[in-house]
């Protein structure tokens, strides 16, 4: 089954991704000015626009590099947020947020390739507000994010009650608080030194790649030691929040990996309690563990012990 989700989920994310950016490739190569109307529907307009900030041409006016880096870098990690929910979440039987989330990761991706490549977005899709002469430019892409993002704030409201069990003891995300921190500081321990690692490569590259005969002047060193302080920044930032992700992940991993043993524990100190007390009405929760969660052998041993007590 967890085959099968993966396998469809990679199958529409490639679809979608592929979708944009062969529509991004066609309106491209049509040769057309930038503004220039395709197609007019009154409120709706095909022109060839690009747009170098984020959804509708919001903050186009930044630096270009800054721009390009920035937004880059941005989606970047949104799609790692986009990933890491889809396989946190995977096992709860959510379909609509399932697939708001894949929509939203196509999204990102048709994006990001396009800032990465080309400094700017396509858009091709002009939408005129009402009576506004002002129109906001949007793509493919962009449709597949806001889709994604209506239809995972819709899963959040209506099926909120589905991301628990009924008779789940793990209602909070710390369950053993120590475990969980000295794992998730080990994450971020690992993703400290891959920082540094990552910027002695980083620095020592640039240096040696522009430190040449012809950018030796003063003037020129300086700029050069600017652009590098620039990256180092930007550098810094992004690594600080992929570290972030890291560290709330390890939380949620070990959060699975201890959750089972403390359910189960719990589960046992109410049946000793009971035995205790000579009752013989059965437990008011049956232990029964998450599908995402390991150790399914402990549902087996918690029902053999349960019989034991009940039947001495």
């Amino acid at each position: 089954m967890r085959a099968r989700f993966w396998i469809q989920s990679i199958v529409i994310f490639i679809f979608i991704t592929l979708l944009d950016q062969t529509s991004k490739y066609f309106i491209e190569n049509l040769s057309i000015s930038d503004g220039q109307p395709l197609l007019s529907l009154g409120w709706l307009e095909i022109a060839y626009h690009q747009n170098k900030g984020i959804f509708g041409g919001a903050l186009s006016d930044l630096h270009p590099s800054v721009g390009r880096v920035l937004f880059s870098s941005l989606y970047g990690l949104l799609f790692t947020l986009a990933c890491l929910l889809l396989y946190f979440l995977e096992p709860k039987k959510l379909p609509k947020l399932h697939w708001g989330i894949v929509l939203y990761a196509s999204g990102i991706l048709g994006n990001t390739w396009d800032r990465i490549w080309k400094g700017a977005v396509t858009d091709f899709i002009t939408v005129y507000p009402g009576s506004s002469q002002q129109g906001m430019a949007i793509n493919l892409a962009d449709l597949a994010m806001a889709f994604g993002i209506i239809t995972i704030s819709f899963s959040l409201i209506a099926d909120y009650k589905k991301i628990w069990l009924e008779n789940d003891s793990r209602r909070t995300l710390l369950i053993e608080r120590s475990f969980q921190f000295g794992f998730s500081a080990l994450l971020g321990l690992v993703g400290f030194v891959n920082f540094l690692v990552v910027t002695l490569f980083s620095v020592s590259f640039l240096k040696a790649n522009l430190a040449t005969e012809h950018l030796t002047a003063p003037s020129v060193q300086v700029e050069i030691d600017s652009l590098i302080r620039d990256f180092l920044i930007g550098l810094g930032l992004i690594e600080i929040c992929f570290i972030l992700i890291v560290v709330f992940s390890g939380i949620v991993f070990s959060h699975r990996m201890i959750g089972p043993i403390y359910a189960f524990e719990r589960f046992i100190e109410e049946l000793l309690s009971r035995s205790s007390s000579v009752s013989t009405e059965p437990p008011k929760n049956e232990f029964r563990l998450k599908r995402a969660d390991h150790f399914k052998s402990l549902e087996k041993l918690a029902a053999m012990i349960e019989k034991r007590l009940r039947n001495p």
